[in-house]
């Protein structure tokens, strides 16, 4: 059985030694003494450097030579991702995406990292870490009692789709490889974008938020076609509205690009494989009581090649037990796979 856990940690240093929860004994590596085994841990939000990072993970007891990461390419403390090797190895890592100038030019505002895993009997699987940032509306509200910056959000927004255009070659190019040599793949993360309806607890008042917009989950839909008795059996399952393209309610277009037309990846969402039509989330607001009225958004994902999918036992969402108990406004996402 491989176990894999992917999760958005808000900080290595401050979900685990400086935070307000770390100081109260809650903290990732506490989850992860706590956790089942996990084979393969791959984190987002780091928000460490290659100096930061050893205390964090001495405390969560990895050895560093097991730790793969891309610490962020523009501001220091904020974003990267990892790859952890729990149990077996990584034996060839890559970030396709590390170039600072082309990642500056093409608006490369998101990370990550890949590698092939290989198990201690010689099993192995292609996995990618990712993280998209949130972006901002392109609206022309005011927010929090000031004019919204619309120029600032465009491009904001543009450059998310910058990044989700060119990770969806790339996960273009990795199916052919992979198909090529008969091996699984997996790509897990926080992709900042609830696919449907039934993904956020209060989905009328967020059509026009940043991870709720047409268009950006219309890349969702690229990615991972949606089965269509959902669609039928449910209006939470309605795809009609993801359009990549103009929106009129916000006055907005996003970029164009070719991938749209290049046919879908039919990749499969692995926790909404396992759950059926049960609302699951995997975040929650930090503000009022959206944790504790459950109020949240599923937009952290293991997305699997079918014949991995098919291989999909268990999956839990580790939330905390109480507001006071959280170290990350994300919950870890972990699932089973019978490799």
């Amino acid at each position: 059985m491989l176990t894999v856990a992917s999760c958005n940690c808000a900080g290595l240093r401050g979900s685990n030694l400086t935070g307000k929860s770390a100081l109260r004994g809650f903290s990732m590596a506490q989850w992860l003494k706590n956790a089942p085994q996990i084979d393969i841990l791959a984190i987002q939000e780091t928000r460490v450097n290659e100096i930061q990072v050893r205390d964090p993970l001495l405390k969560m007891g990895i050895d560093y030579d097991d730790f793969y990461f891309q610490p962020d390419l523009y501001k220091k403390g904020h974003g990267g991702v990892a790859l952890v090797a729990r149990s077996g190895k990584f034996i060839n890592i890559e970030m396709p995406f590390e170039d600072i100038k082309q990642s500056s030019e093409n608006g490369f505002s998101g990370r990550w990292i890949e590698g092939d895993w290989e198990s201690e009997t010689g099993k192995r699987l292609k996995i990618v870490c990712a993280y998209l940032h949130h972006a901002d509306s392109p609206k022309t509200k005011l927010a929090n009692g000031q004019l919204i910056d619309r120029d600032k959000s465009i491009k904001s927004m543009d450059d998310k789709h910058k990044f989700m255009a060119s990770v969806t070659q790339r996960i273009r190019q990795i199916d052919q490889e992979c198909q090529k040599v008969n091996k699984p793949y997996l790509i897990v993360g926080d992709f900042n974008i609830a696919h449907h309806r039934i993904d956020i607890k209060n989905w009328k008042s967020n059509t026009d938020k940043a991870g709720f917009l047409p268009e950006e989950r219309a890349w969702m839909e690229l990615w991972m076609p949606t089965d269509k008795k959902f669609i039928e059996e449910s209006e939470l399952f309605s795809n009609e509205e993801l359009i990549y393209g103009y929106n009129s309610r916000l006055d907005y277009c996003p970029p164009k690009t070719n991938q749209f037309s290049e046919g879908s990846l039919n990749l499969i969402d692995v926790h909404r494989f396992l759950i059926g039509q049960n609302p699951s989330y995997t975040w929650w607001s930090n503000r009022g009581r959206a944790f504790d009225n459950d109020a949240g958004w599923r937009i952290d994902y293991q997305m699997a090649c079918p014949s991995l999918a098919k291989k999909a036992k268990i999956v839990r969402v580790d939330k905390a037990d109480s507001y006071y108990h959280r170290w990350s406004d994300h919950a870890p996402l972990v699932i089973d796979y019978n490799l």
